[in-house]
Parts: C-alpha cells; sequence; structure tokens
C-alpha cells in the first residue's frame, strides 16, 4: 500500500510521521493503541496538508500549455 501511491514529499512525510507516532504510542501506550494512534496522526496530517491541485502542478500546467 505504501509504494502503489503516489510518491512525493508530502507522501513520504506523513509516511514518517506516523512511523515515529507509532512506534512511540506502541512503547508508551496499553497494547494496539499504536494503531488507532497511527491511523489518527496520518488522517490529520493529510487533512491539513492538502494534495496540489491540477493548477499547482508545473507538468500539467506545461501540457494543458502544449496542447493550445
Amino acid at each position: 500500500m505504501a509504494t502503489g501511491g503516489k510518491q512525493d514529499i508530502r507522501m513520504m512525510m506523513i509516511w514518517a510521521v506516523v512511523f515515529c507516532a507509532s512506534i512511540l504510542a506502541y512503547l508508551y501506550l496499553p497494547k494496539n493503541m499504536h494503531v488507532l494512534v497511527a491511523s489518527c496522526i496520518g488522517g490529520v496530517i493529510g487533512m491539513l496538508w492538502k494534495e496540489n491541485t491540477t493548477q499547482d502542478d508545473p507538468t500539467i500546467n506545461k501540457h494543458i500549455e502544449a496542447q493550445d
């Protein structure tokens, strides 16, 4: 699942933060709480750090300009 999607800096940072949060939760919280903590942290970061839209993506803009 981690390698099947987009591989940009946004996704790599989300996965890195989730990994760290999951390890800390595994070490310091009750059993199986690391799963809940990791999913909540990943969801919140993904919600706050929005993806680039097509207007912000220079590769798509070049493709659109080439068609005109």
